[in-house]
């Protein structure tokens, strides 16, 4: 029993390295821990821009391409009605301006699907 009683100071003189040692070892765990959450974080928030300007993109080139497929359903039917004998008045024209309105309405979901789309 003697060693036990010979190691006590010694063992009680090095207990606050022994804290000091590992609450620096903590420290530097916990700044690694941080910067690699953060690095997480920052590519995370690079890769839903990349996301947002592709769904920007990808819109653009929809209504452009919504744009085209509309101007040729308005010409076609200009030219139904034409053809048929008709004027581009009362029902003929009235045609022409509720294919404008349903285009206008198409045109909005688009862009607000995109915006939802960047959204997430």
């Amino acid at each position: 029993m003697g060693w036990i009683s010979a190691a006590a100071p010694i063992l009680t003189t090095a207990a606050p390295y022994v804290a000091a040692g590992t609450s620096l070892i903590a420290g530097r765990q916990a700044s690694a821990a941080g910067k690699y959450n953060q690095a997480v974080y920052n590519r995370n928030a690079q890769v839903a821009e990349q996301e947002a300007a592709q769904i920007e993109k990808q819109t653009e080139f929809d209504l452009a391409r919504f744009d085209k497929q509309f101007a040729q359903l308005q010409g076609q039917t200009k030219t139904n009605i034409l053809f048929s004998g008709a004027e581009l008045s009362g029902s003929g024209l009235r045609i022409l301006r509720r294919n404008a309105e349903e285009a206008e309405l198409e045109k909005d979901i688009i862009d607000y699907n995109a915006k939802i789309g960047k959204a997430r």
